[in-house]
């Protein structure tokens, strides 16, 4: 997904030395994620509602941010037009390799309301749009109102229980722009929780998946001449290997580190896959791997 198939915004130009933040900001219509956008770029005037993604580029608090703002789905997944529904997916493609947060925007209005179940059900099914693997890097920020009272925040909370449980519980309250420094910290600390891993849009990983599965099995029957392949070999203390975790740590390890274009990436698993069957190394999958690297 091309990067000029979106709108683009450059608030400032940041340098080059700092590791770039990106966050995709989510929620529904009226949710206050251009408002959020606006804090977290300095309070530059940013556009109003949007019909398709916006990628704004930045820096504040001393840190580069790529920021994609997204259109508001509606009050339930079958009042979302198929149209937003497709941003939701794309949002993710705006900020390549891929977004380290994704920010679900819930306002925190009145003094005594609460979202109702629907609500929160509803951004669940929006974000599960981007498959289960999003939670992963998924933070609940609840914006509240100024005269907004902190015991309305605390029933928000509560009642967005199920919600937070799917995120780990990352959330953070959000009253005003002071609180962007600590805001921002909030995020980094998600993602050295994720080990520095970002979220890689579902399409290039299901291709990456789909790849390494193909050439772990034609290693694992060149090594065992066994056409239907196999799901243990022995390593050298004669032991049996489930090929099937291991294949699942390659896979996270891969995905965490990178991000490959689809040709590179067909280039790259055929070495790693011929290197592999090459050597007689008991350690089948891992050899790929190392041909990967090499």
């Amino acid at each position: 997904m091309s990067r000029n198939q979106c709108q683009t915004i450059c608030p400032a130009q940041a340098g080059s030395h700092q590791m770039q933040l990106r966050i995709v900001l989510l929620g529904r219509a009226g949710a206050g994620k251009s408002k959020v956008a606006r804090f977290l770029l300095g309070g530059k005037q940013l556009k109003g509602e949007i019909r398709s993604c916006v990628v704004y580029e930045g820096e504040t608090a001393g840190r580069r941010i790529c920021l994609v703002d997204t259109p508001g789905w509606g009050r339930s997944i079958l009042h979302t037009r198929e149209k937003i529904k497709n941003e939701v997916i794309r949002s993710v493609n705006f900020c390549p390799p891929g977004p380290h947060a994704l920010i679900v925007v819930l306002r925190v209005e009145g003094l005594t309301e609460v979202p109702s179940v629907k609500q929160l059900n509803t951004a669940s099914r929006h974000m599960e749009l981007l498959s289960e693997r999003a939670w992963k890097h998924t933070m609940v920020l609840f914006l509240c109102d100024k005269e907004v009272e902190d015991l309305t925040v605390e029933a928000y909370i509560q009642k967005a229980n199920k919600l937070l449980e799917k995120c780990g519980n990352r959330h953070y309250v959000l009253h005003s722009e002071a609180q962007v420094s600590e805001f921002l910290q909030e995020i980094e600390k998600m993602v050295e929780g994720n080990s520095g891993d970002f979220f890689l849009p579902q399409i290039y990983y299901e291709y990456c998946q789909t790849r390494i599965n193909e050439a772990e099995e034609a290693v694992i029957r060149r090594q065992h001449g066994n056409l239907e392949g196999g799901r243990h070999f022995l390593n050298e203390d004669n032991q049996k290997v489930d090929t099937v975790a291991t294949k699942s740590k390659f896979l996270e390890r891969m995905l965490g580190q990178h991000y490959l274009k689809p040709v590179g990436l067909i280039a790259l698993v055929v070495v790693g896959a011929l290197i592999g069957s090459m050597a007689e190394s008991v350690y089948v999958v891992m050899e790929s791997c190392m041909g990967i690297v090499i």
